[in-house]
Protein backbone atom coordinates (compact mmCIF):
# COMPACT_ATOMS: atom_id res chain seq x y z
CA UNK A 1 0.00 0.00 0.00
CA UNK A 2 1.27 3.51 -0.77
CA UNK A 3 2.43 5.43 2.31
CA UNK A 4 -0.03 7.89 1.43
CA UNK A 5 -2.63 5.92 1.23
CA UNK A 6 -1.53 4.26 4.72
CA UNK A 7 -1.21 7.49 6.33
CA UNK A 8 -4.82 8.43 5.56
CA UNK A 9 -6.11 4.68 6.66
CA UNK A 10 -4.47 5.81 10.13
CA UNK A 11 -6.30 8.99 10.64
CA UNK A 12 -9.62 7.16 9.64
CA UNK A 13 -8.46 4.89 12.20
CA UNK A 14 -7.51 6.69 14.79
CA UNK A 15 -10.13 9.69 14.29
CA UNK A 16 -13.04 7.05 13.67
CA UNK A 17 -13.66 8.64 10.23
CA UNK A 18 -15.39 7.63 7.31
CA UNK A 19 -13.69 7.60 4.17
CA UNK A 20 -16.45 9.48 2.62
CA UNK A 21 -15.65 12.80 4.51
CA UNK A 22 -12.22 12.13 4.55
CA UNK A 23 -9.71 14.79 2.22
CA UNK A 24 -6.71 17.10 2.45
CA UNK A 25 -8.74 19.98 3.34
CA UNK A 26 -11.05 18.50 6.05
CA UNK A 27 -9.62 20.25 9.03
CA UNK A 28 -9.10 19.12 12.80
CA UNK A 29 -10.94 22.02 13.88
CA UNK A 30 -14.22 20.97 12.36
CA UNK A 31 -13.27 17.40 13.51
CA UNK A 32 -13.38 18.61 16.91
CA UNK A 33 -10.09 16.62 18.24
CA UNK A 34 -8.83 16.95 21.72
CA UNK A 35 -5.16 16.60 22.68
CA UNK A 36 -5.62 12.96 23.45
CA UNK A 37 -6.65 11.84 20.23
CA UNK A 38 -4.04 13.79 18.30
CA UNK A 39 -1.56 12.29 20.57
CA UNK A 40 -2.79 8.70 19.70
CA UNK A 41 -2.75 9.77 16.20
CA UNK A 42 0.92 10.67 15.92
CA UNK A 43 2.48 7.50 17.97
CA UNK A 44 0.20 5.31 15.66
CA UNK A 45 2.10 7.22 12.60
CA UNK A 46 5.80 7.46 14.28
CA UNK A 47 4.99 3.28 14.91
CA UNK A 48 4.04 3.03 11.52
CA UNK A 49 6.52 4.48 9.83
CA UNK A 50 9.06 4.80 12.47
CA UNK A 51 9.81 8.25 12.64
CA UNK A 52 9.55 10.81 15.27
CA UNK A 53 7.61 13.93 14.49
CA UNK A 54 7.25 16.86 16.21
CA UNK A 55 3.49 17.30 18.46
CA UNK A 56 3.92 20.80 19.28
CA UNK A 57 4.34 21.55 15.39
CA UNK A 58 1.85 18.91 14.20
CA UNK A 59 -0.53 20.56 16.41
CA UNK A 60 -0.31 23.98 14.70
CA UNK A 61 -1.89 22.20 11.22
CA UNK A 62 -4.79 22.82 10.31
CA UNK A 63 -6.11 20.12 7.81
CA UNK A 64 -5.33 16.57 6.92
CA UNK A 65 -3.53 17.38 4.05
CA UNK A 66 -0.65 19.76 5.79
CA UNK A 67 -0.24 16.90 7.98
CA UNK A 68 0.27 14.51 5.17
CA UNK A 69 2.33 16.64 3.43
CA UNK A 70 4.75 16.67 6.65
CA UNK A 71 4.90 12.94 7.49
CA UNK A 72 5.44 12.27 4.17
CA UNK A 73 8.67 14.70 4.10
CA UNK A 74 9.50 13.31 7.37
CA UNK A 75 9.20 9.82 6.05
CA UNK A 76 11.63 10.52 2.72
CA UNK A 77 13.89 12.19 4.81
Amino acid sequence: MPEEDRIKEIFMDQLKLDESIVSRELTFDSLAIDSLELLELVVAIEEEFDITLDDQLLSRMETLGEMSDFIMEKIKG
